[in-house]
């Protein structure tokens, strides 16, 4: 396959408007939340077996089909990309194309799987007769950047799919009105990563079941979060004598969803936590018990959904009873911080067995400059606390 197909399948995005002029250009169908765009998708030796991704329909409102007077028309297109893995931080031209002038006689639609290794004399159609069968293009030429063409070819061909990043649009259509120019971005993720933070940890590799005294736990992960891409989340109960792996016992009846589904409770998109409230969803977690978790993410692709699920993580959701004024076996992330900050003496003598706090804990967010963040960047910066790296100025209290 040459990267000649590429290019022309890719310069067909940006159609996203409609023009000022007489020519009117309807968006029928664009798909902005794709998230992955995998090369095997892109066949341009028979573009009609490709997913839809794409249509439009040219016209001139108002007037009968086939026109009294055709508008002559041409258009230039122009990709530029901002790939961080390539060290783009600002976009950078990467194509450009340009359709030579013709005279556009009635409607016509095109789409993605009208395009293949070049636009042939019958790939597009007249929406109307009287204007013969066929919309004469009159050929056209391509430019590529290939100083930064070249990087993103290489990168393309060996993982399959484009990279990730922001992949800008442009496009110039000129009638007897003057140029009127339109952009359209398309964000790209590729293969994203989906980590989980806490509660508990990766059973499967630790065998450790850390203690957590919190009926209301956060789940936190980490991953990218974008248009096109959505998260669910699955708790079930180990036990045991029942279950002779996380796996299995992830199998088995959920303490989320709840009822049961056989599959995982939605949390919809651009989240990176989830606070386990019974009241709204899910049954009661109950002192003593072991639980196991998992993520499932889901994103729109060329071709297709695409689901990626997390490692599974386990905890011990422990009495706070059993604590006693020691402390107890600790492990909740947010607790942990506190520990340090204020030294276990005080710890003690404010949330052990005889404390006035004895029974609270800390729920909800971590917020910095106004930025939820995962309870690990609140660790690291205790860590440079106390290393002498950095100073508080003041606290308050709200």
């Amino acid at each position: 396959m040459s990267m000649k197909k590429i290019i022309i399948g890719l310069i067909l995005l940006p159609f996203s408007f409609i023009l000022a002029g007489p020519i009117a250009v309807n968006e029928l169908y664009f798909n902005e939340q794709m998230a992955l765009i995998y090369l095997a998708d892109l066949n341009f030796d028979r573009p009609e077996s490709s997913p839809l991704l794409f249509e439009y329909e040219f016209s001139l409102p108002g007037e009968a089909c086939p026109y009294k007077m055709p508008p002559r028309v041409h258009f230039h297109f122009s990709l530029m990309a901002k790939i961080p893995s390539l060290g783009w931080s600002s976009y950078r031209d990467v194509l450009a194309v340009t359709i030579n002038p013709f005279y556009m006689k009635g409607s016509f639609r095109l789409s993605n799987r009208q395009m293949g290794s070049a636009v042939s004399a019958d790939a597009v159609q007249y929406s109307c007769g009287g204007t013969g069968p066929f919309v004469d293009m009159n050929g056209g030429t391509f430019f590529t950047h290939r100083e930064n063409f070249r990087p993103l070819k290489e990168t393309l061909y060996r993982s399959g799919q484009l990279p990730a990043g922001a992949y800008l649009f442009q496009f110039t259509a000129w009638d007897e009105n003057g140029p009127q120019t339109f952009s359209h971005e398309l964000t790209i993720t590729g293969s994203s990563t989906l980590e989980l933070i806490s509660p508990g940890s990766e059973i499967a590799s630790t065998g450790e079941w850390l203690e957590i005294q919190n009926c209301f736990p956060v789940f936190q992960w980490e991953s990218e979060t974008v248009s096109g891409s959505d998260f669910a989340i699955r708790v079930c109960e180990y036990d045991p004598v029942r279950h002779s792996s996380a796996n299995q016992a992830l199998q088995d009846e959920a303490a989320l969803p709840f009822p049961d589904n056989g599959g995982y409770y939605s949390l919809g998109s651009n989240t990176t936590f989830y606070t386990y409230n019974p009241a709204t969803a899910g049954k009661e977690l109950l002192f003593g018990r072991y639980y196991v978790w998992q993520i499932e993410k889901k994103t729109l692709s060329s071709s297709g959904i695409v689901s990626q699920k997390s490692p599974i993580y386990g905890f011990l959701l422990g009495d706070p009873a059993d604590a006693g004024g020691s402390g107890g076996n600790v492990s909740d992330p947010l607790l942990i911080a506190l520990r340090q900050l204020i030294g276990m003496e005080k710890y003690n003598e404010l949330l052990g067995g005889e404390g006035y706090l004895s029974g609270y804990y800390p729920e909800g967010t971590i917020e910095i400059d106004r930025q939820t963040v995962p309870a690990n960047v609140l660790q690291s910066l205790i860590e440079q606390l106390s290393n002498g790296e950095i100073s508080i100025k003041s606290i308050t209290v709200e």
